[in-house]
């Protein structure tokens, strides 16, 4: 392979690595006020779940990018 076609891949798993990791500490925050909100009506408790649900749809993008650009 040449130097310019394995550049996307590198940039793909580069941007990869940098969002995991703040997206990992959001979503382990997010857990955590999880528990924090046992009555599951309460405003913070569907804002949590909201913050978990963009978490996986993020890191589910996130996957997909990776593996487009690491076949």
């Amino acid at each position: 392979m040449n130097k310019n076609s394995d550049q996307p891949k590198k940039l793909a798993g580069e941007i990869a690595h940098k969002l995991r990791a703040p997206l990992t500490a959001i979503n382990g925050y997010a857990q955590l006020l999880d528990t924090k909100f046992p009555d599951k009506s309460r405003p913070e408790a569907r804002w949590t779940k909201e913050i978990l649900r963009e978490c996986d749809r993020l890191t589910r993008m996130i996957t997909e990018i990776t593996e487009k650009y690491s076949a």
